[in-house]
């Protein structure tokens, strides 16, 4: 695929796990990361975003709406649904994300879940659940794609 290049990754151990593996890589626009199926890589995958959108110069609050779709997405696939296998055969969660002048769009791939994800209604006493009705109010499009072992949620910010 021609235009490929890795760009470098810090690894952080927790608990035994490796966060993120060694590489992200980045084909024309797209960069892709695995990531640990596990909560601590919310924060990176936050940085990994905001660091390239802040390289590729796009307006602080299409950066920020990016990084709410990020948190909600990633954390939902760590929360909800089946890691898939890794290249060194732990769970992980696969983050796309691509850019132009006009957009972000983020994808977050996992092993599904339960149920399909979907926007739910919460009452004001609820503590959780609340976020993919966070993506549509920040997102101009999202939706979900699956097939037999495979669930992606995408989400489109517009400048």
């Amino acid at each position: 695929m021609g235009n490929t290049r890795a760009v470098k990754v810090a690894a952080r151990p927790t608990g035994g796990e490796f966060v993120v593996g060694p590489q992200a890589t980045s084909t024309r626009g797209e960069r892709t990361a695995e990531l640990a199926s596990a909560p601590s890589s919310v924060t990176v995958a936050r940085h990994l975003v905001r660091d390239d959108l802040r390289r590729r110069g796009l307006p602080s609050r299409v950066i920020e709406d990016a990084l709410v779709v990020v948190t909600e997405l990633v954390g939902n696939a760590v929360r909800h649904a089946r890691p898939l296998r890794g290249a060194n055969s732990s769970g992980v969660v696969i983050l796309r994300w691509d850019a132009t002048e006009s957009q972000v769009r983020i994808d977050v791939t996992d092993g599904g879940g339960s149920k399909q994800p979907h926007v739910k209604p919460a009452s004001l006493a609820d503590t959780g659940g609340r976020g993919l009705a966070i993506v549509s109010a920040v997102a101009s499009d999202w939706g979900v794609s699956s097939d037999s072992d495979r669930v992606t949620v995408f989400a489109v910010v517009s400048a």
